[in-house]
């Protein structure tokens, strides 16, 4: 049978053998209080052969040891050298879940399906007594029905392991579900979840390119939002029945493959809509996180991921996946805070996708829609203000540009004068009534917006 170890989500071929006082063997788990080594030695007529510390190739034998001169039977295992020309459909894999020490961690597999055997394992844990956290070393032998769950102590999830064909595989549980629903879904198990084929694009940065960028996935060729590691959450999106042009594709429909995941496919009629790619990866900047959200209209956000920056991601980027027609609106914050600016991502009334700076976006929508920011925001452009404002109490605000040597200009929105509202416009025009020292005066000013307090 081939060997492999599994170790911090990684598959490798070959099991590594060691040396101690009694020769050469596999030894699993450690020594000590609260743990147990179990060694596992070459067979003494036919031993597995070695090559560069390593069995690439093995099969295991039990040996029992009689019992005799008050001694218990003794049973235990041993590699062997496979017989010549036989050729098995298992594999025998070391699955080893120390990835780091964690107060209460149990590092542990579990058969999910088939009839995976567990030939011998051994054990190790955390601290003096061993009562920290512990962790299983063990050699399996799997075959081609079996599937097994992999919780290693540090792991923001479970892997898997599985036979595809005559070889092993590991991904993590997501990516297993993944490459599975992506199966199912090129002989048709799917739901389409846009009205047909939609142009793609990609907005990073504040800017919009035409199409998106495909990568070599585990699931395939796929879209991939965010990354993997501690703290982030990487998704992919696979291409089914559908090709990119280079290392980007142009057009494609969404379908949903499975519980919580897509694929981009094929179909035969064509949609309005859009498929945006959505990222708020920039420039990193302590306590500065980028953020998505749906501001106006029904995007449907499809797919999300996010990377992230240190060990334990305290500050991430997110990446969304989302299908966009007239009438939507995301904000979109920008990872980087000062650093970098917020925009608006829409789908103008020409049906085009477009990008405005948020503030003046906000402004330019008001003096369209002035009745949506009265009523959520108690906000409204000067030349669309209420009768009923008049003689009441409000404070002006004003869009400006703040001018950075490094990092661009960047729209803030800055508070001006309080008063009773006496006039308002034509423009920016605005006449407040206030007050000082007791004494009440008219004055005369200019701003972008009149907010009503409450």
């Amino acid at each position: 049978m081939k060997c492999y170890t599994w170790k911090s989500g990684k598959l490798e071929e070959g099991i590594v053998i060691e040396e101690d006082n009694r020769g050469k063997a596999l030894l699993l788990g450690e020594k000590g209080r609260g743990r147990w080594q179990e060694r596992v030695g070459l067979d003494r007529f036919k031993p597995a052969n070695v090559e560069s510390g390593r069995a690439f190739e093995a099969s295991v034998n039990k040996v029992s040891l009689p019992a005799r001169n008050g001694k218990k039977e003794k049973t235990f295992h041993v590699l062997a050298r496979p017989h010549s020309g036989f050729v098995a459909d298992s594999v025998l894999v070391r699955i080893n879940t120390n990835t780091g020490s964690v107060r209460g961690a149990r590092g542990r597999w579990d058969l999910l399906e088939g009839n995976a055997v567990v030939v011998t394992q051994g054990h190790g844990a955390f601290g003096d007594a061993g009562r920290v956290g512990s962790w299983h070393d063990g050699l399996i032998e799997m075959g081609p029905e079996d599937v097994i769950q992999v919780r290693p102590t540090i792991s923001e999830q479970p892997h898997i392991l599985w036979m595809d064909g005559d070889n092993l595989r590991t991904a993590t549980k997501k990516e297993y579900e993944t490459i599975k629903a992506t199966q199912k879904a090129e002989i048709g198990e799917k739901k389409l979840l846009t009205e047909g084929v939609c142009r793609c694009f990609s907005f990073a940065r504040g800017s919009i390119s035409g199409g998106i960028e495909t990568k070599n996935a585990v699931s395939g060729i796929a879209v991939t939002l965010g990354e993997s590691g501690r703290g982030r959450n990487l998704t992919e999106v696979p291409l089914i029945g559908v090709e990119s042009s280079g290392t980007k594709i142009n057009q494609a429909a969404v379908a949903q493959i499975g519980d919580g995941l897509v694929g981009l496919v094929k179909d035969e009629f064509e949609s309005w809509e859009y498929i945006v790619k959505v990222s708020t990866k920039a420039v990193y900047t302590s306590g500065a996180s980028g953020s998505i959200s749906v501001y106006k209209g029904s995007p449907k956000i499809v797919a999300e991921g996010h990377g992230g920056h240190g060990g334990t991601c305290q500050e991430r980027w997110p990446e969304t996946l989302v299908v966009m027609q007239y009438g939507d609106v995301l904000k979109v914050s920008l990872e980087g805070g000062y650093k970098t600016k917020v925009y608006a991502l829409f789908v103008d009334e020409d049906q085009e996708l477009c990008v405005m700076e948020w503030l003046y976006w906000k402004l330019q929508d008001a003096q369209e829609d002035p009745d949506y920011y009265i009523e959520t925001e108690k906000m409204t452009p000067v030349s669309e203000v209420p009768s009923e404002w008049f003689g009441k109490f409000v404070t002006l605000k004003s869009v400006r540009d703040e001018r950075h040597l490094t990092y661009g200009d960047r729209a803030y929105m800055e508070e001006g004068d309080s008063g009773i509202l006496v006039e308002a416009g034509p423009g920016k025009r605005v006449i407040l009534e206030t007050e000082l020292n007791g004494e009440f005066s008219k004055c005369q000013t200019s701003a972008d917006w009149v907010e009503i307090k409450s």
